[in-house]
């Protein structure tokens, strides 16, 4: 027990006799079983510099509370003693730092409280309780005005209830936009709070993350909320950190009209891989797509995907970087394997991880890919 530090602390005088031992040990047990039998007490570890186990502490997160906490229970009543060996001065100066430190703690909850107060008052629609909430909340400390990246999920609670004045209300006094609250917002083809983010500064051609692209791409599964994102200056070119475009995305995904629109309102064959991630797409106007973008010139017929970026390539090379029809290979789509290879693809080009699309069909198990690589050549 001697080796305890918070013990060191409150007990540096003590004989390591067995009676002194006793002695404290039975001080700790009384004040844990008192403290035990009030309500909203709660333990924690206390650690050392090091990390080292030191003990426990007791506190409250009740504001409510006193210092020492307060009784909501009757207690039996008993006598206070100390053992010889307490250095009272030193558990006084443990106390303060614990009562600190429980402060600190009531203050963050504190946040907690104010957040889900807001969050109330926003899913019921009033503004005027939204404000002095929030009004409220940042005149209790100047230094609240660094925290309101903490409410966040007050700007999703406002998309989902549809409550745009309470919306603008928020952004005009500074709570920081989260691109996952636009992505909400096109889920629920909230134009309302689309526009609303826009007049606060977001940029509707921002990549989504390093890897993916603006948030059109997004957009692209509602042709009617794909023109909205057009009109609004929209760009189906737009790049994330590599040659990844919302038109891109469309190839998989995009209805054909909403391809056709998209190159009617400026997309190019030039950017986004287009051959590539057509490739990928398992509708039944797969062919239809291809024969589209190939009569406009799209280029990468026998290129890996990124090649033609050195940069990009080489940090993702290690994906397994392939040509379309190593891709198709890949898919098991047999109708666009036999299309690229009488256009033209080269089934002896291999990925960037050495495999031959042959290879590749073998390995997803696309047999009759297989069977129709090796008509045209192919070896594996």
């Amino acid at each position: 027990m001697r080796r305890d530090p918070l013990k060191m602390i409150m007990f540096p005088n003590a004989d390591p006799s067995p009676e002194e031992e006793e002695e404290e040990t039975r001080w700790s047990i009384e004040f844990l079983q008192e403290s035990l039998e009030k309500d909203s007490c709660y333990f924690r570890k206390v650690t050392d510099s090091s990390g080292c186990y030191a003990g426990f502490a007791i506190w409250t997160l009740d504001p409510s509370s006193t210092v020492t906490g307060h009784k909501t229970k009757s207690t039996q009543k008993r006598e206070s003693w100390n053992p010889v060996s307490l250095d009272v001065r030193a558990w006084i100066e443990v106390s303060k730092r614990l009562r600190e430190e429980r402060q600190r703690a009531l203050n963050g909850q504190q946040n907690i409280w104010n957040i889900n107060a807001l969050r109330r008052e926003i899913r019921a629609g009033n503004l005027q309780g939204v404000q002095n909430t929030f009004s409220d909340w940042l005149e209790d400390d100047l230094s609240n005005i660094s925290k309101m990246g903490n409410f966040y999920l007050c700007i999703g609670d406002a998309v989902e209830c549809s409550q745009h004045e309470i919306l603008t209300y928020l952004l005009s006094e500074g709570i920081p936009l989260d691109i996952l609250e636009v992505s909400l917002a096109i889920r629920r083809k909230e134009r309302r709070a689309l526009e609303i983010f826009i007049a606060h500064g977001w940029n509707i051609n921002e990549p989504r993350t390093n890897r993916d692209p603006p948030l059109l791409s997004q957009a692209i599964k509602d042709e009617k909320l794909a023109s909205w994102f057009l009109d609004h200056g929209a760009d189906p070119n737009a790049e994330c950190d590599f040659d990844f475009t919302p038109l891109a995305v469309a190839m998989v995904s995009a209805s054909f009209a909403t391809i056709k629109l998209l190159f009617d309102r400026g997309g190019s064959v030039k950017h986004g891989q287009l051959l590539h991630y057509a490739a990928r797409r398992s509708g039944p106007d797969r062919i239809k797509i291809l024969d589209f973008i190939i009569s406009k010139g799209a280029p990468g017929m026998n290129r890996l995907l990124h090649q033609h970026r050195p940069a990009d390539y080489l940090s993702l090379e290690y994906e397994g970087l392939s040509t379309p029809l190593g891709m198709a290979a890949r898919e098991g789509t047999l109708d666009i394997a036999r299309y690229l290879l009488k256009r033209g693809a080269d089934p002896t080009i291999r990925n960037s991880l050495g495999d031959l699309p042959i290879k590749t069909a073998e390995y997803y198990n696309n047999h009759d890919i297989v069977a129709l690589l090796s008509e045209f050549g192919a070896t594996s």
